[in-house]
């Protein structure tokens, strides 16, 4: 008797808790996004300001603008961007799947919306990491998960990514080193390579020459310790012709590592100062588009400690790194491009 009591409670407990989220509360809920903390995922209330040397348009979360005059442009990096009287713009809204984890637990990296810990009547949306049973430690701008660094899929990485700089032609942070040999054309990067085997190269160098940050034009006029960082990733279009060879180039700080594609070999390799890591051919396909002097979407990373060089979409090639924590130096010149051979060579 005593049991079916236990049972008849505890299914009364667990329809009154459907009944109160299902039907009461609703399936789904209207939500709107207040402050910046997602972003460039989410967005709270935010201005648009408008640069008045390169005419960019970028925005500045409203709380930040109510706080200071000027922003800097993060393309030319002038320093006075007015955000005085600017029109407040609507903030993101969404609609919130109660039901979501009813039949599935959380996926790392995906966002997720909960009850506030310090205020019942407030929701939280934040981007999950750990995992139930599992240990996380942020140290030097890596994830640790049960000791280990936790390593990005190309999927992954392509989300998370945050722009640092596209190239527009308008305000180029690339430079080509002592010769002519690389223009900006037709709005990419050629560069017409000799017989004699020189190196050509075209490097990124970031704004007044400092290591690039986690800041953000988002959050103008914010006053906090900034963090150097040591991942990064150069994408774009490639196209090579004739004899060309390309490499390109991520340097972190601390150490050079590069990623040189052989078209003409059909082959692929990671570099570190020089010393090989890893080697691979290239995928058939890709070799026959590039032979063929057809444009190909490329991916290279240094993402938690590992190497990786996409094409078209593809992984070619992948390398792991040490995993000892080390600390983050950064870098004002973090990728580059070369060209060599004959032919030439195109980057968008």
């Amino acid at each position: 008797m005593l049991a079916k009591s236990l049972h008849l409670i505890v299914g009364t407990l667990l329809l009154a808790i459907a009944v109160r989220t299902w039907l009461v509360m609703g399936l789904v809920a209207p939500v709107t996004v207040s402050g910046s903390s997602m972003v460039p995922t989410l967005r709270g209330e935010y201005v648009v300001a408008c640069c008045p040397r390169c005419e960019m348009l970028f925005d500045v979360g409203a709380e930040f603008a109510a706080q200071t005059t000027f922003a800097a442009c993060p393309r030319c990096a002038e320093p006075f961007v007015r955000l005085t009287a600017l029109p407040f713009q609507a903030s993101d809204r969404l609609w919130i799947d109660r039901t979501a984890f009813a039949w599935r637990a959380p996926r790392r990296w995906e966002v997720a919306v909960w009850v506030c810990p310090h205020d019942a009547a407030q929701l939280c949306v934040k981007r999950v990491v750990g995992l139930a049973g599992e240990s996380v430690l942020l140290a030097e701008g890596d994830v640790w998960v049960n000791g280990r660094i936790l390593r990005k899929s190309l999927a992954e990485q392509l989300v998370l990514r945050q722009v640092v700089h596209a190239a527009d032609g308008i305000v180029s942070r690339w430079k080509a080193q002592n010769d002519e040999a690389w223009q900006w054309q037709k709005g990419r990067w050629q560069c017409q390579a000799d017989e004699d085997g020189r190196e050509h190269w075209l490097r990124y160098a970031h704004l007044k020459g400092q290591p690039v940050t986690d800041d953000s034009s988002y959050n103008a006029g914010v006053s906090r310790r900034l963090n150097r960082v040591r991942d990064f990733l150069l994408g774009g279009q490639l196209r090579v012709a004739g004899e060309a060879a390309v490499a390109l180039e991520i340097d972190d700080g601390q150490h050079v590592h590069r990623v040189i594609v052989l078209a003409s070999e059909g082959t692929i390799r990671f570099d570190q100062e020089g010393e090989v890591l890893a080697r691979g051919h290239l995928s058939a396909s890709i070799c026959d588009q590039l032979l063929a002097g057809e444009a190909v979407e490329f991916v290279f990373s240094n993402f938690d400690r590992r190497l990786l060089l996409a094409l078209e979409g593809h992984v070619e090639l992948e390398f792991p790194l040490p995993e000892g924590k080390s600390p983050m130096v950064g870098s004002a010149e973090p990728v580059a491009v070369c060209c060599w051979g004959l032919g030439w060579e195109g980057v968008a």
